[in-house]
């Protein structure tokens, strides 16, 4: 399990900003990791003999846990337990859209394209059978595999949202995975079933850190030294 090391904020509400987005999944600072796995049949839609439909078989496991008063970190598992499955070759991560890459950071592998917006026709074959345009992350394992963690930290606060993974050929055939509730960037991440999605980063948070009450305060002393003087100058 992740260290966690609260950062010093004041956290009134009105610390915290949602620019956009708005989350569905509530954590706290230091709090244990809140964790959504999805499987076949139910929460996967799997096509291509080699990622097998059965129940169980192939899995995205996604979690989140709050690292200070606007860090989360993220982290996904995908899994093909069948015997003789094909190794993966990339998935995608749903992030909003018009988030910058500046906003994510300590990967543990590197996103192959940033920020982007893929369909099924973006990239030539390797988004074939995307159920619609969504925005994200492409992450590849550097070798063959098919249990692939990735990790990463955001100032994006946590919703549900959406994942898609491909290898190549069986018999012929394009192999690929996605959430069986898959919407891509036409729904909001508040009204998703968690059953058919996996928890992504939505809107972005900006915290404002104690030094900047210090100076708020301190310019609400000023109008109340006034009142005090004036008060004097009355009774004398």
């Amino acid at each position: 399990m992740r260290t966690i090391q609260p950062l010093r904020f004041v956290l009134l509400a009105a610390a915290l900003i949602a620019v956009s987005g708005r989350a569905a999944i509530t954590t706290i600072v230091g709090g244990p990791a809140v964790t959504d796995d999805l499987s076949t049949p139910s929460g996967i839609t799997a096509v291509g003999d080699s990622w097998p439909s059965s129940t169980g078989l192939t899995q995205m496991k996604s979690s989140v846990q709050q690292v200070n008063a606007n860090t989360w970190f993220y982290q996904y598992e995908w899994i093909t337990a069948a015997p003789g499955a094909k190794n993966l070759s990339h998935f995608l991560i749903e992030i909003t859209p018009g988030a910058q890459l500046s906003e994510f950071f300590n990967f543990s592998t590197q996103p192959s394209d940033g920020v982007f917006t893929y369909t099924s026709t973006s990239q030539g074959s390797s988004e074939v059978g995307l159920p619609g345009s969504m925005t994200g992350f492409k992450f590849s394992p550097t070798g063959n595999t098919t249990d692939f963690i990735v990790s990463f930290d955001s100032h994006h606060a946590p919703t549900y949202g959406d994942f898609y993974a491909q290898d190549g050929k069986s018999g012929g055939a394009v192999v690929y995975a996605y959430n069986a509730g898959f919407t891509g960037n036409a729904v909001e991440g508040d009204s998703l079933d968690p059953n058919t999605h996996i928890i992504v980063p939505d809107g972005l948070v900006l915290a404002v850190p104690e030094a900047n009450f210090a100076t708020a305060s301190e310019l609400l002393l000023v109008p109340l030294a006034g009142v005090s003087l004036f008060r004097k100058r009355l009774s004398s």
